[in-house]
């Protein structure tokens, strides 16, 4: 894989800012029904055919909060919301961007969206594509109200199974993030198979840099989170899901580079079957990246007196065949970076 090109962008055409504005501004032109309370975390996904679909929740922490979705029109504007989550106001108050949810759309239009609920269990709603709403929600954890589960991220496979994975700290003490796992489920025709990723490694996973999956054309899904070790170190690791079903041990990539009392708050991102993560173990922070465990991560970008990295990276929703893009926050302005073959 070849290195990523960076180019700087100003911050209104950065797709965060995209995101704020177009959410700010739909919510104004076209509010949902019931209380306004606060909008939070709004976000894109694109389907198949190129439907541009944006998200948001919203509500308060005394009452909680809905998910609402909203699609592009060939109006140029986005059509009247659909709420997703089937109990009303179920969804956890938090606004804290990390904390989003996540949405993955199929090749036959079938939509999930996962989420933390207000007893910060997991669940996950589907819509099939020609339906105009959600089925009730699937819960994905096998516990109820025990522990802080949270940063689900979901993603189907190409046959139409969902696989879901999140930050699980049901061995911790109540209201702690840590001692925590990477859980996973698979969610088939109503179905939820769960399984503790790293049931067998003696520490735990860094309880709040939110992990992230992809779909491969092989059949495989490739999961990235930050993992620690006995000694200190909090790293980027990789599992993989087979298309046989079967997974590898979580794998670090490189040796080990950040040694930190606590957890720095900034997860990975794939594109590609590459990892991309903020990394903090110099004195200049840095964007690095690896396609490997045996390969040590090489630096994309890092700060500068003019510049500085602020937050975990994302990617970029687009167009399908168009050249894949990764979101770097900054200050002042984020940039956008380009693959190319």
């Amino acid at each position: 894989m070849n290195r990523p090109a960076s180019k700087n962008f100003w911050l209104p055409f950065l797709i965060l800012g995209v995101s704020v504005f177009l959410a700010a501004y739909f919510l104004k032109h076209n509010p949902p029904t019931g209380s306004l309370d606060q909008a939070f975390n709004p976000y894109f996904a694109m389907g198949t055919d190129e439907t541009l679909f944006l998200t948001w929740a919203e509500g308060n922490e005394e009452d909680g909060a809905n998910l609402y979705i909203s699609q592009w029109t060939d109006k140029d504007t986005f059509s009247n919301p659909t709420k997703v989550n089937d109990i009303d106001r179920s969804v956890l108050f938090y606004g804290w961007e990390a904390l989003r949810h996540s949405i993955a759309i199929n090749r036959d239009g079938q939509m999930a969206v996962g989420w933390t609920d207000n007893n910060w269990d997991i669940q996950v709603a589907f819509r099939g594509m020609n339906e105009s709403a959600f089925k009730p929600a699937i819960q994905l954890n096998s516990d109820t109200g025990q522990a802080m589960q949270e940063f689900v991220a979901v993603v189907f496979d190409a046959s139409g199974g969902l696989h879901a994975i999140w930050l699980d700290p049901r061995s911790a003490p109540a209201m702690e993030e840590e001692p925590a796992d990477l859980y996973y489920a698979y969610v088939k025709d109503g179905t939820v198979t769960e399984k503790n990723l790293t049931a067998d490694q003696a520490a735990s996973v860094c309880g709040c840099c939110r992990p992230t999956l992809e779909a491969l054309p092989d059949g495989s899904i490739h999961m990235a989170f930050r993992n620690t070790s006995e000694d200190g170190y909090r790293d980027i690791s990789r599992i993989i899901r087979f298309s046989d079903g079967s997974f590898t041990p979580p794998q670090r990539y490189g040796p080990p580079r950040w040694k930190i009392n606590g957890c720095p708050s900034v997860g990975p991102t794939l594109a590609h079957d590459a990892a991309i993560w903020l990394d903090r173990s110099t004195e200049t922070a840095q964007l690095i990246f690896s396609d490997k465990p045996e390969k040590s991560p090489e630096p994309i970008l890092q700060s500068s007196e003019r510049w500085q990295l602020t937050r975990d990276p994302r990617n970029v929703v687009m167009k399908r065949n168009e050249r894949p893009l990764v979101y770097v926050p900054g200050d002042p302005v984020g940039k956008l970076m380009s693959y190319y073959e």
